[in-house]
């Protein structure tokens, strides 16, 4: 009992010396904030982007020239020494939704940049203003859009030379971002031999709750591609959810047919691997029906930047968890052959800034 009233006495103090400091916070206007009392904390263009656009505008009429911008690069771009962003703040040119293009049906292309910053050089700074909003699900494939000839390049180095043919996807209005996903074999509704796919697919995974979705889909040399896209490892943490005993033993029997042992069935069905394992019966369910199929995952470095618990800095620590999941799952090397990994840093490329109010 006393180790217990000693608990209590302690947290008692802890809350005793919040409240008091959130007195004094009160008292110095902390909480005071003119956007809230005006009722404009959530007009993202016409207040924010606008607002630190004239900030970071060396021409802006706070007639500090370049010192905002300098803080800014400082602060948020220029992380260390070791990691020089020579950016001539002298001549930038500040832009407010920057128009790159008509928004193309699959999201990943076009549209609007918040802020774009750029100097003579041929450096750019993007900022992705977000006004109590997660992380649209296509942002940085959008961006990569944007350099399509990149992306192309950087997955020709993993998988081969070829023309990649990218599937237009559907717009969705359910979400707010208008993106919408191409779900199991929604994709080969185009193929001749459709029907027999269908008739095939009914019987290999079960038809109730949702199928794979599927970030992206390109085919090159007849090869089709179904590609994954991850911007932390949580993202790639998925269990089953199957509750209906005829779809787990649905599932059961796909994952047996894939590994190709019995005992390994079960393990595929628990993990938190759940995902990629329904990837890969997908794959091979795509080569019984004779479409050859690889999976591609696509894994971002410094991509989620707003989270530093989330962000992954480093190629080392997304091949520790994909490797983390292949020993989980005991894939054999014919399974592994079926999986291409592309590793794309966002500070390569360009200088993507995300800014969010919560």
């Amino acid at each position: 009992m006393e180790g217990l009233s000693n608990l209590l006495n302690k947290v008692s103090e802890v809350i005793r010396k919040e409240r008091i400091q959130k007195e004094e916070r009160q008292k110095r206007g902390e909480y005071f904030n003119i956007f809230s009392v005006l009722r404009l904390e959530a007009k993202e263009v016409r207040l924010h982007s606008a607002f630190l656009a004239e900030l970071l505008n060396p021409e802006g009429s706070h007639g500090l020239g370049k010192q905002f911008l300098e803080l800014f690069l400082n602060m948020v771009v220029r992380k260390s020494k070791e990691e020089p962003f020579d950016f001539e703040t002298e001549k930038a040119k500040v832009y407010v939704e920057y128009y790159i293009g008509i928004i193309s049906e699959d999201k990943k292309s076009g549209g609007r940049i918040d802020l774009l910053i750029e100097d003579g050089k041929g450096n750019a700074i993007i900022i992705e203003n977000k006004i109590n909003a997660g992380d649209q699900e296509y942002q940085l494939l959008r961006y990569l859009g944007h350099h399509r000839n990149y992306l192309n390049k950087e997955i020709r180095n993993i998988i081969g030379e070829g023309e990649i043919l990218w599937f237009d996807y559907p717009i969705d209005t359910r979400h707010d971002s208008c993106d919408g996903e191409l779900e199991g074999i929604e994709c080969f509704k185009e193929q001749s031999n459709y029907s027999e796919i269908e008739a095939e697919w009914e019987k290999f995974w079960p038809q109730r709750g949702s199928s794979q979705n599927w970030d992206g889909i390109f085919v090159q040399n007849d090869v089709w591609y179904f590609v994954e896209a991850k911007a932390h490892l949580e993202e790639a943490n998925q269990k089953c959810g199957a509750t209906s005993q005829e779809s787990i033993d649905t599932i059961k029997d796909a994952f047996k047919e894939t590994c190709g042992e019995s005992e390994k069935t079960q393990r595929w069905l628990d993990s938190n691997c759940y995902q990629l394992a329904n990837r890969l019966a997908f794959v091979h369910f795509c080569e019984k029906v004779g479409i050859e199929a690889r999976l591609l995952y696509i894994s971002f470095i410094n991509g989620y930047e707003t989270n530093p618990r989330k962000n992954v800095t480093d190629i080392k620590t997304w091949e520790d968890k994909w490797k983390e999941e292949y020993d989980a799952l005991k894939l054999s090397e014919t399974l592994k052959s079926k999986v291409y990994h592309l590793y794309i840093d966002c500070h390569e490329k360009y200088n993507v800034v995300e800014m969010s109010q919560t």
